[in-house]
């Protein structure tokens, strides 16, 4: 059952349920499915013969249930049959999620236009790699050719690669009839040199995420119309409301002039809804329940800020729990990824007991559900405006960038080596942000550190990270360095990125820290290095010197990455979360 919908798991039951309720929607959606999909066959007449090789494989229907309440027919092959298939032949078109946040952010920040379309039965424009066949039944091609044999053309989905024969047609027509290239950083995202109306030249970018596009161009109609003369597009190409799971909606920032301007922001509020109603259902399945409180009027992720997971003692969770709990985990991970950074830490918590949790944890999960459901309207705004950052910060004799050019003579090789087939950047620049912090020893038993990053291009999040440290470190200074290694290789992939894009960066990533001796480490050419942090000491001094970034102190009350490595109690917390959430 899906959003209250009973999903046949047969083509017989799905004619029953019809029957029960009386109507066709099953019945339709098999109709319309095997319109489609016949073109994926084609069909050996009396006298032909199959070709050399072919393998005989079954093929069946699935069925869902779309968020708009629409049922769906899959007619899907039997992959497994056929012999194991090498990995690069089997991956699809698929963006990353900091990739599509970047897209929407360029598109306010360059003040162009979004369109999102979906491409119908994509697999099926691209030819099969794979020698398969099929025995007719009587629904494929009409009672008379039943029994018949009949041959895979097309890259039908059950395909082991299917996907990737897709991914290959489109991106050939991307490129060859578009006129769009790779960005090689992401090579699901296609850049193009457009014009304005105005004379000013910038890209325009179209990303595939498997069947789903999304077009970002002054005027994006011209491109979705170009679209459609070479695949079926299942609607009209509409304004972003929903992608990928991620609700999307117009949001409207000040300007520094004080005007004002249209930006995006994305939540995962229909996500967060359709979770609640399947943890309620659960809880009434397993008798379970949370533990909620709310301190000072509000709820917090955890109950108790002093809960640590490491020292829950309840007693573990059996088979059926366990299979409860990972599968919750995967739900909160996801809502995580759609933009909830306000419980990223406390799920990379409990997700360290994924192979045998406890009650207690299950109980903390459950609260953490149960926070959405109090707190689902939250948004993260994609604000285009720049942060800009400069002078020497108080109680210092130098700036950050003065520094950099004496740190350039102790580290002479240092440089920020540019990729070679970079394209020209256009439009306008971004700032890039980010945020360190390391909870020293935060986990009692193995006394490993926690690290957590937030990077901002402008004020828009795009990169968020939370995770438990590899190895033990003896200090403060110690695991708030480690912190900063990761945050330095984090900034040199969005660099990398942001280049292969076309976008222009501002200066240095400023990077803020709330343990003043690692920023003088770091940043301080005087300072000497530490025998325990040695290579990341030298790591980060090198990426300073090469001018990719500038570390300032940040206290730790104003810190944002604070949220992401320490449960804090309310006074702490919520200044944070409405700093980074609207």
């Amino acid at each position: 059952m899906k959003y209250g919908i009973d999903i046949p798991s047969t083509v017989k039951e799905a004619h029953e349920i019809d029957d029960k309720n009386g109507n066709t929607l099953w019945g339709d959606a098999i109709k319309k499915e095997l319109s489609n999909v016949r073109v994926a066959f084609q069909l050996v007449e009396d006298g032909d013969t199959i070709p050399v090789g072919s393998k005989l494989i079954p093929y069946h229907i699935i069925f869902d249930v779309k968020i708009d309440l629409t049922r769906k027919a899959r007619l899907v092959a039997g992959g497994r049959r056929i012999p194991s298939v090498k990995p690069h032949a089997s991956y699809s078109s698929v963006a990353s999620r900091d990739s599509t946040r970047l897209c929407f952010m360029l598109a306010a920040l360059n003040e162009i236009d979004i369109l999102m379309g979906d491409i119908g039965n994509a697999y099926l424009n691209a030819p099969n790699k794979e020698r398969v066949h099929v025995i007719c039944g009587p629904k494929l091609f009409g009672p008379e050719n039943q029994g018949k044999k009949a041959v895979i053309v097309r890259a039908l989905y059950g395909l082991k690669t299917a996907g990737n024969s897709w991914r290959q047609h489109f991106s050939a027509v991307i490129r060859e009839q578009l006129g769009y290239e790779s960005t090689v950083a992401d090579p699901d995202v296609y850049r193009k040199v457009d014009k304005k109306s105005s004379g000013e030249l910038y890209y325009s970018y179209l990303e595939g995420y498997v069947d789903d596009v999304l077009c970002i161009q002054e005027n994006p109609k011209e491109v979705t119309d170009q679209l459609a003369s070479f695949f079926r597009l299942k609607d009209n190409p509409t304004s972003p409301f929903m992608y990928l799971g991620t609700d999307i909606r117009p949001w409207t920032y000040q300007r520094s002039d004080g005007s004002s301007s249209k930006c995006w922001a994305l939540g995962a509020n229909t996500y967060v809804k359709e979770a609640i109603r399947v943890v309620e259902t659960q809880k009434i399945k397993f008798g379970i329940s949370h533990s909620s409180t709310r301190r000072n009027g509000r709820l917090s992720p955890f109950n108790n800020s002093d809960y640590r997971p490491e020292l829950d003692m309840t007693n573990p969770c059996d088979s059926q729990l366990t299979q409860l709990y990972q599968n919750l985990i995967g739900v909160a991970r996801w809502i995580c990824e759609l933009g909830r950074i306000d419980i990223l830490h406390e799920v990379s918590f409990l997700s360290q007991y994924m192979a045998q949790p406890r009650k207690g944890h299950l109980t903390q999960l459950l609260n953490i559900l149960f926070y959405l459901k109090h707190h689902e309207r939250s948004w993260m705004v994609l604000d285009p405006s720049s942060f800009e950052v400069e002078g020497t910060p108080k109680g210092e004799e130098s700036s950050p960038r003065e520094r950099t050019r004496h740190m350039k003579e102790i580290y002479t090789d240092a440089e920020d080596t540019k990729p070679y087939n970079m394209p020209l950047p256009l439009g306008k620049s971004v700032d890039i942000s980010v945020f360190v912090d390391a909870d020293h020893a935060g986990n009692k038993v193995t006394r490993r550190s926690h690290t957590g990053i937030i990077v901002y291009c402008n004020l828009s999040p795009i990169l968020w990270y939370s995770k438990r440290q590899n190895t033990v470190e003896t200090s403060t200074f110690g695991s708030e360095f480690v912190a900063l290694r990761i945050a330095t290789e984090i900034i040199e992939g969005l660099l990398y990125k942001l280049r292969m894009f076309g976008v222009p960066i501002n200066n240095e990533a400023k990077v803020f820290c709330d343990n003043k001796s690692v920023v003088k480490s770091s940043a301080f050419p005087e300072s000497t290095s530490k025998k325990n942090v040695s290579i990341a000491f030298h790591r980060i001094r090198e990426a300073v010197a090469a001018g990719k970034m500038l570390i300032y102190y940040e206290a730790s009350g104003s810190n944002l990455a604070d949220l992401l490595t320490k449960v804090l109690p309310n006074a702490k917390r919520m200044p944070l979360v409405q700093a980074v959430l609207s």
